[in-house]
């Protein structure tokens, strides 16, 4: 047996990860679950000293932990201890002080994570910091400070998360194809693989979310933090739920203002993309990143334009949407007369189409043929019994699905019919030599004839019987 690289034995070492896409994918995913939490609080001019931080944590340690090339080396453990020691110190020195529960315990996650990095040498120690990335990006889209503007970060994690997937297994499957192969160097095409799976694999999600009713995050509640059950009324101002804002970096307040620009008239929740003007206000929010800023801004005008240049055409759908209500109104009893017939209509096709497959009429035949010849021997005598014997069993055979052609003999029909069904060999053949014999012999039949020619048909029904192919008759078998 060949060991394949990418699928151990059982009690075998773990797979190792020496792929250096990979560790770049879980840099930008881990990285970008990352940017989502300090996202939250750009107000405070915080976000670009925290993204470099742990853009230096998270890029020296996956680099530590890549150089090692799947073995982990007491270099990488030494490593590992020094970072875990340093963020368990910026944990109760900075982070707790700072943000306090439960942001700290994100950010001490991260830290260990971090440390956990120096000796990711394996394909589970790989997949475990994908899962804290989720857990991340998670963690910050349910706070109350979170809105659409995280998803200048959301969106490309997803890509990133797909890519980095997709990239993971194509890396293995290549290495297994080498391994087994005579030539050496790398599997051809592995980019453009990568790329067109991870493009499919988006693209289907996104539509199967754009196509299933989908919760916003006003609708929910958490006491760390996510605002539920917001309402603005007229002349009211904003209140939440009790226990629906958490107290993690002052969220209350900017979960209630957040929950307040999302409302409309009456006290309704709003779940509808931004207009142009809140684009805008979001773009002048202090600690923005200049270039998301300039992004927004320019949405903003791209909005503002495709309003412009879809407004008659809004107009126009709106009047022909009016006009169709008004004739809708006019024609309902018609409309509902239509839609009877073809309900019925539709009714009848499919009770067309069932009687076609079923073939009640050939089934009740059968049926009254077995009972008629078998059990009550209402055959008649000589020729006349032997040619409706046989027709009984060729319209069995046909109801079936095996009905004889014209132009082919009993002899052909015999042997088409025992490839065809298995089991039955003995009673087609003495069935088949009867046929012949009273038919082409020269001599009329005996009632002994008859009678054998009789229970060969007989047993035949009832071994395709057992098989499930004839259900069962009202009369009881022989003894």
């Amino acid at each position: 047996m060949s060991d394949r690289p990418d699928r151990p034995r059982e009690g075998s070492l773990p797979v190792p990860l020496a792929y250096g896409p990979a560790y770049i994918g879980l840099f930008a995913c881990l990285m970008l679950g990352v940017l989502c939490n300090a996202f939250l609080d750009i107000r405070y001019g915080s976000f670009g000293v925290e993204a470099l931080f742990w853009a230096v944590a998270f890029g020296l340690t996956l680099r530590t932990g890549w150089r090692q090339q799947g073995r982990t080396d007491e270099q990488g453990r030494a490593w590992q201890w020094r970072v875990l020691l340093l963020m368990l110190a910026l944990f109760f020195l900075v982070f707790l002080p700072m943000w306090g529960m439960p942001r700290a315990g994100v950010y001490l996650m991260c830290g260990l994570q971090a440390a956990q990095n120096c000796v990711t040498t394996t394909r589970r120690q790989f997949q475990y910091g994908l899962v804290v990335s989720v857990v991340l990006v998670l963690f910050a889209a349910s706070h109350s400070r979170a809105d659409w503007t995280l998803l200048f970060y959301v969106m490309p994690y997803v890509v990133a998360i797909v890519l980095t997937l997709v990239a993971e297994q194509v890396g293995c499957r290549a290495r297994q194809v080498g391994a087994h192969s005579l030539a050496a160097g790398r599997v051809p095409g592995q980019a453009l693989a990568v790329m067109s799976a991870a493009a499919v694999i988006v693209v289907l999600a996104g539509l199967l979310y754009a196509a299933t009713p989908q919760y916003t995050w006003a609708g929910l509640s958490w006491r760390h933090g996510l605002a539920g059950g917001v309402r603005v009324g007229p002349g009211e101002a904003a209140s939440a739920a009790p226990g629906g804002a958490g107290a993690a970096g002052g969220g209350a307040a900017a979960g209630a203002t957040g929950g307040a620009a999302g409302a409309g008239a009456g006290g309704a929740l709003r779940s509808d993309w931004p207009t142009a003007d809140e684009m805008r206000e979001a773009a002048r929010r202090p600690g923005m990143p200049g270039w998301q800023a300039t992004a927004i801004e320019a949405l903003a005008d791209a909005s503002d334009a495709l309003a412009t240049a879809t407004a008659p055409l809004k107009k126009v759908l709106r009047d022909i949407l009016k006009a169709l209500e008004e004739w809708l109104e006019a024609h309902r009893a018609a409309l509902a007369t239509a839609l009877l017939a073809l309900l019925l209509l539709a009714v009848l096709l499919a009770a067309a189409f069932l009687l076609r497959e079923t073939r009640p009429l050939a089934w009740a035949r059968t049926r009254f043929d077995y009972v008629l010849l078998a059990l009550l021997r209402r055959h008649g005598a000589g020729d006349a019994a032997v040619r409706r014997i046989h027709a009984a069993s060729e319209r069995l055979f046909d109801f079936l699905g095996e009905a004889r052609p014209p132009a082919m003999d009993v002899r052909e029909y015999c042997q088409r019919l025992r490839i065809r069904f298995h089991g039955v060999d003995g009673e087609l053949r003495r069935l088949t030599d009867l046929v012949e014999r009273t038919r082409y012999g020269g001599r009329e039949p005996s009632e002994a004839d008859v009678a054998a020619l009789r229970a060969s048909y007989r047993r035949l029904f009832l071994q395709l019987q057992d098989q499930g192919l004839v259900e069962p008759a009202s009369a009881s078998r022989p003894a």
